[in-house]
């Protein structure tokens, strides 16, 4: 996680590592521990520079602390977690953990980024770390290619929990608060990748139909009847299409390898919204390119045609139901904008922190107009909807 330019990667990946590399290294640079409440506090302004405030205010330091210093001055910080795993006495290697990796805007072209990673990789292993990991955003390529130049690899959780088995495997989700780190992948060193490049879109989308049909019985099962969640089930298809069909057709008329990756990690926290709440948090997952060394500047204009697309169907959708609300059944109607209302809420409006990993956000950097014009058609729909359901 360490994007190459603080003004449009630290934006657009939110996630724990923010970077302003793009160069070589500098010779003036050292990396070493975190030593006095006075470096800590530098350590806490930078982070605070680095991230948005939804993500700044998580940052804490802990023993396994690196800053990087040129001239003397710090310009970045790696924060560590161990998971230590011969307390068990299984025998096995620890797990490291790279919390958050930042450097200051003022450091960019220095090399401070990579610097840091190096140190931590060589930092964890010298404490018996033979497992290192940390999680990036999809579309974070600036820190997924620092982090696969230094020999990380993308992985999925199925291969994770196999080799670290369940226990380790769930402490090192708490660890990471991997829960909430929705959109973003695990990015491992010393775990061998299984050779399955995508986790396909099937299991995404039985997934999210399991989310769907549980909000549809916590919130409407009584009134609607639990014979009917099929209705439910078909508007979330017809949306999920929307979102997967444009970009696909895109990609295969370039004959470009292209993956669809699901958010399984925003599983839990959808499912639990879905029972308390009765409503559906879209866990949808994505398309990416297959390779780990992709640059995001040079397929948005891919991404922001095709999800600028699949808004287009959506919001036509939508309005000819509101036009015509007698064109199919009542409680189709009514899944149709119960489904429709998430989408165009997460995949369209929220562009911001925690939401920066949906579709809207990729719009939004493609083309402001364009986003612009659909939020806008967005939010009267949503309004003409519950005026006429209020």
């Amino acid at each position: 996680m360490v994007p190459s330019n603080q003004k449009d990667s630290c934006e657009r990946s939110m996630d724990h590592t923010c970077s302003t590399d793009k160069t070589e290294l500098s010779s003036n640079m050292v990396i070493e521990a975190l030593r006095t409440e006075h470096e800590k506090e530098q350590i806490i302004a930078i982070a605070k520079e680095a991230f948005p405030l939804f993500h700044s205010i998580f940052v804490k330091t802990t023993p396994h602390t690196l800053v990087a210093k040129h001239n003397g001055d710090i310009v970045g910080g790696v924060i560590m977690e161990i998971l230590d795993r011969n307390c068990t006495g299984n025998g096995k290697g620890n797990v490291g953990i790279i919390s958050w990796l930042f450097t200051s805007q003022s450091s960019r072209g220095l090399g401070a980024g990579q610097s840091l990673v190096v140190s931590a990789v060589e930092y964890l292993e010298s404490l018996e770390c033979d497992t290192i990991v940390t999680v990036i955003d999809g579309y974070n390529t600036s820190s997924s290619k620092i982090f696969s130049h230094n020999g990380f690899k993308l992985n999925t959780n199925t291969n994770v929990l196999i080799n670290l088995g369940f226990k380790d495997y769930f402490r090192l989700w708490a660890e990471l608060q991997y829960y909430f780190e929705l959109g973003h992948f695990l990015w491992v060193k010393g775990i061998e990748p299984s050779k399955e490049e995508s986790s396909g879109f099937g299991l995404a989308w039985v997934s999210n139909i399991a989310i769907v049909s549980l909000a549809f019985i916590s919130g409407f099962g009584l009134s609607y009847g639990l014979e009917n969640v099929q209705y439910p089930i078909i508007a979330l298809l017809i949306f999920l299409i929307y979102r997967y069909l444009p970009l696909k057709l895109i990609t295969l008329l370039k004959n470009e390898k292209w993956v669809y990756r699901g958010w399984h990690n925003g599983y839990p926290l959808s499912s639990v919204i879905a029972l308390v709440f009765g409503t559906y948090l879209p866990m949808t997952g994505a398309q990416y390119p297959a390779t780990h060394k992709w640059s995001y500047k040079g397929k948005l204009d891919s991404i922001g045609i095709g999800y600028s697309i699949s808004a287009t169907l959506m919001l036509v959708t939508l309005s000819l139901l509101l036009l015509y609300p007698g064109f199919v059944p009542e409680i189709l109607w009514n899944s149709m904008f119960l489904i429709g209302i998430s989408f165009l809420l997460f995949d369209i409006l929220f562009i911001f922190t925690p939401f920066q990993f949906y579709a809207g956000k990729r719009i939004f950097e493609y083309n402001k107009w364009f986003w612009a014009l659909f939020a806008v058609i967005a939010l009267m729909i949503i309004q003409r909807y519950f005026a006429i359901f209020l």
